[in-house]
């Protein structure tokens, strides 16, 4: 099982995106403190991780269209 440091180290970001990615539903962790603890302490389980990352490398997301700066001197009617 990997901690979230570890997740961070493994992925080459920061702990704080991690945290963020279990909140927004990304990767799902194991709680492993108690019940009612002020601070929650998550695991991840290595098959999960590759998992994870497996289904990312199947399915990448594509980069956004890039948009040109608008000249303001140009009048645009349509």
């Amino acid at each position: 099982m990997l901690s979230i440091s570890q997740l961070a180290e493994r992925w080459g970001v920061s702990e704080n995106h991690v945290r963020r990615m279990v909140k927004s539903g990304g990767i799902v962790p194991v709680q492993i403190s108690l019940p009612g603890a002020r601070r929650k302490t998550w695991r991840f389980r290595l098959d999960d991780v590759i998992a994870w990352e497996e289904s990312r490398l199947e399915h990448p997301n594509p980069k956004p269209a890039r948009r040109r700066r608008k000249n303001p001197a140009v009048r645009e009617y349509f």
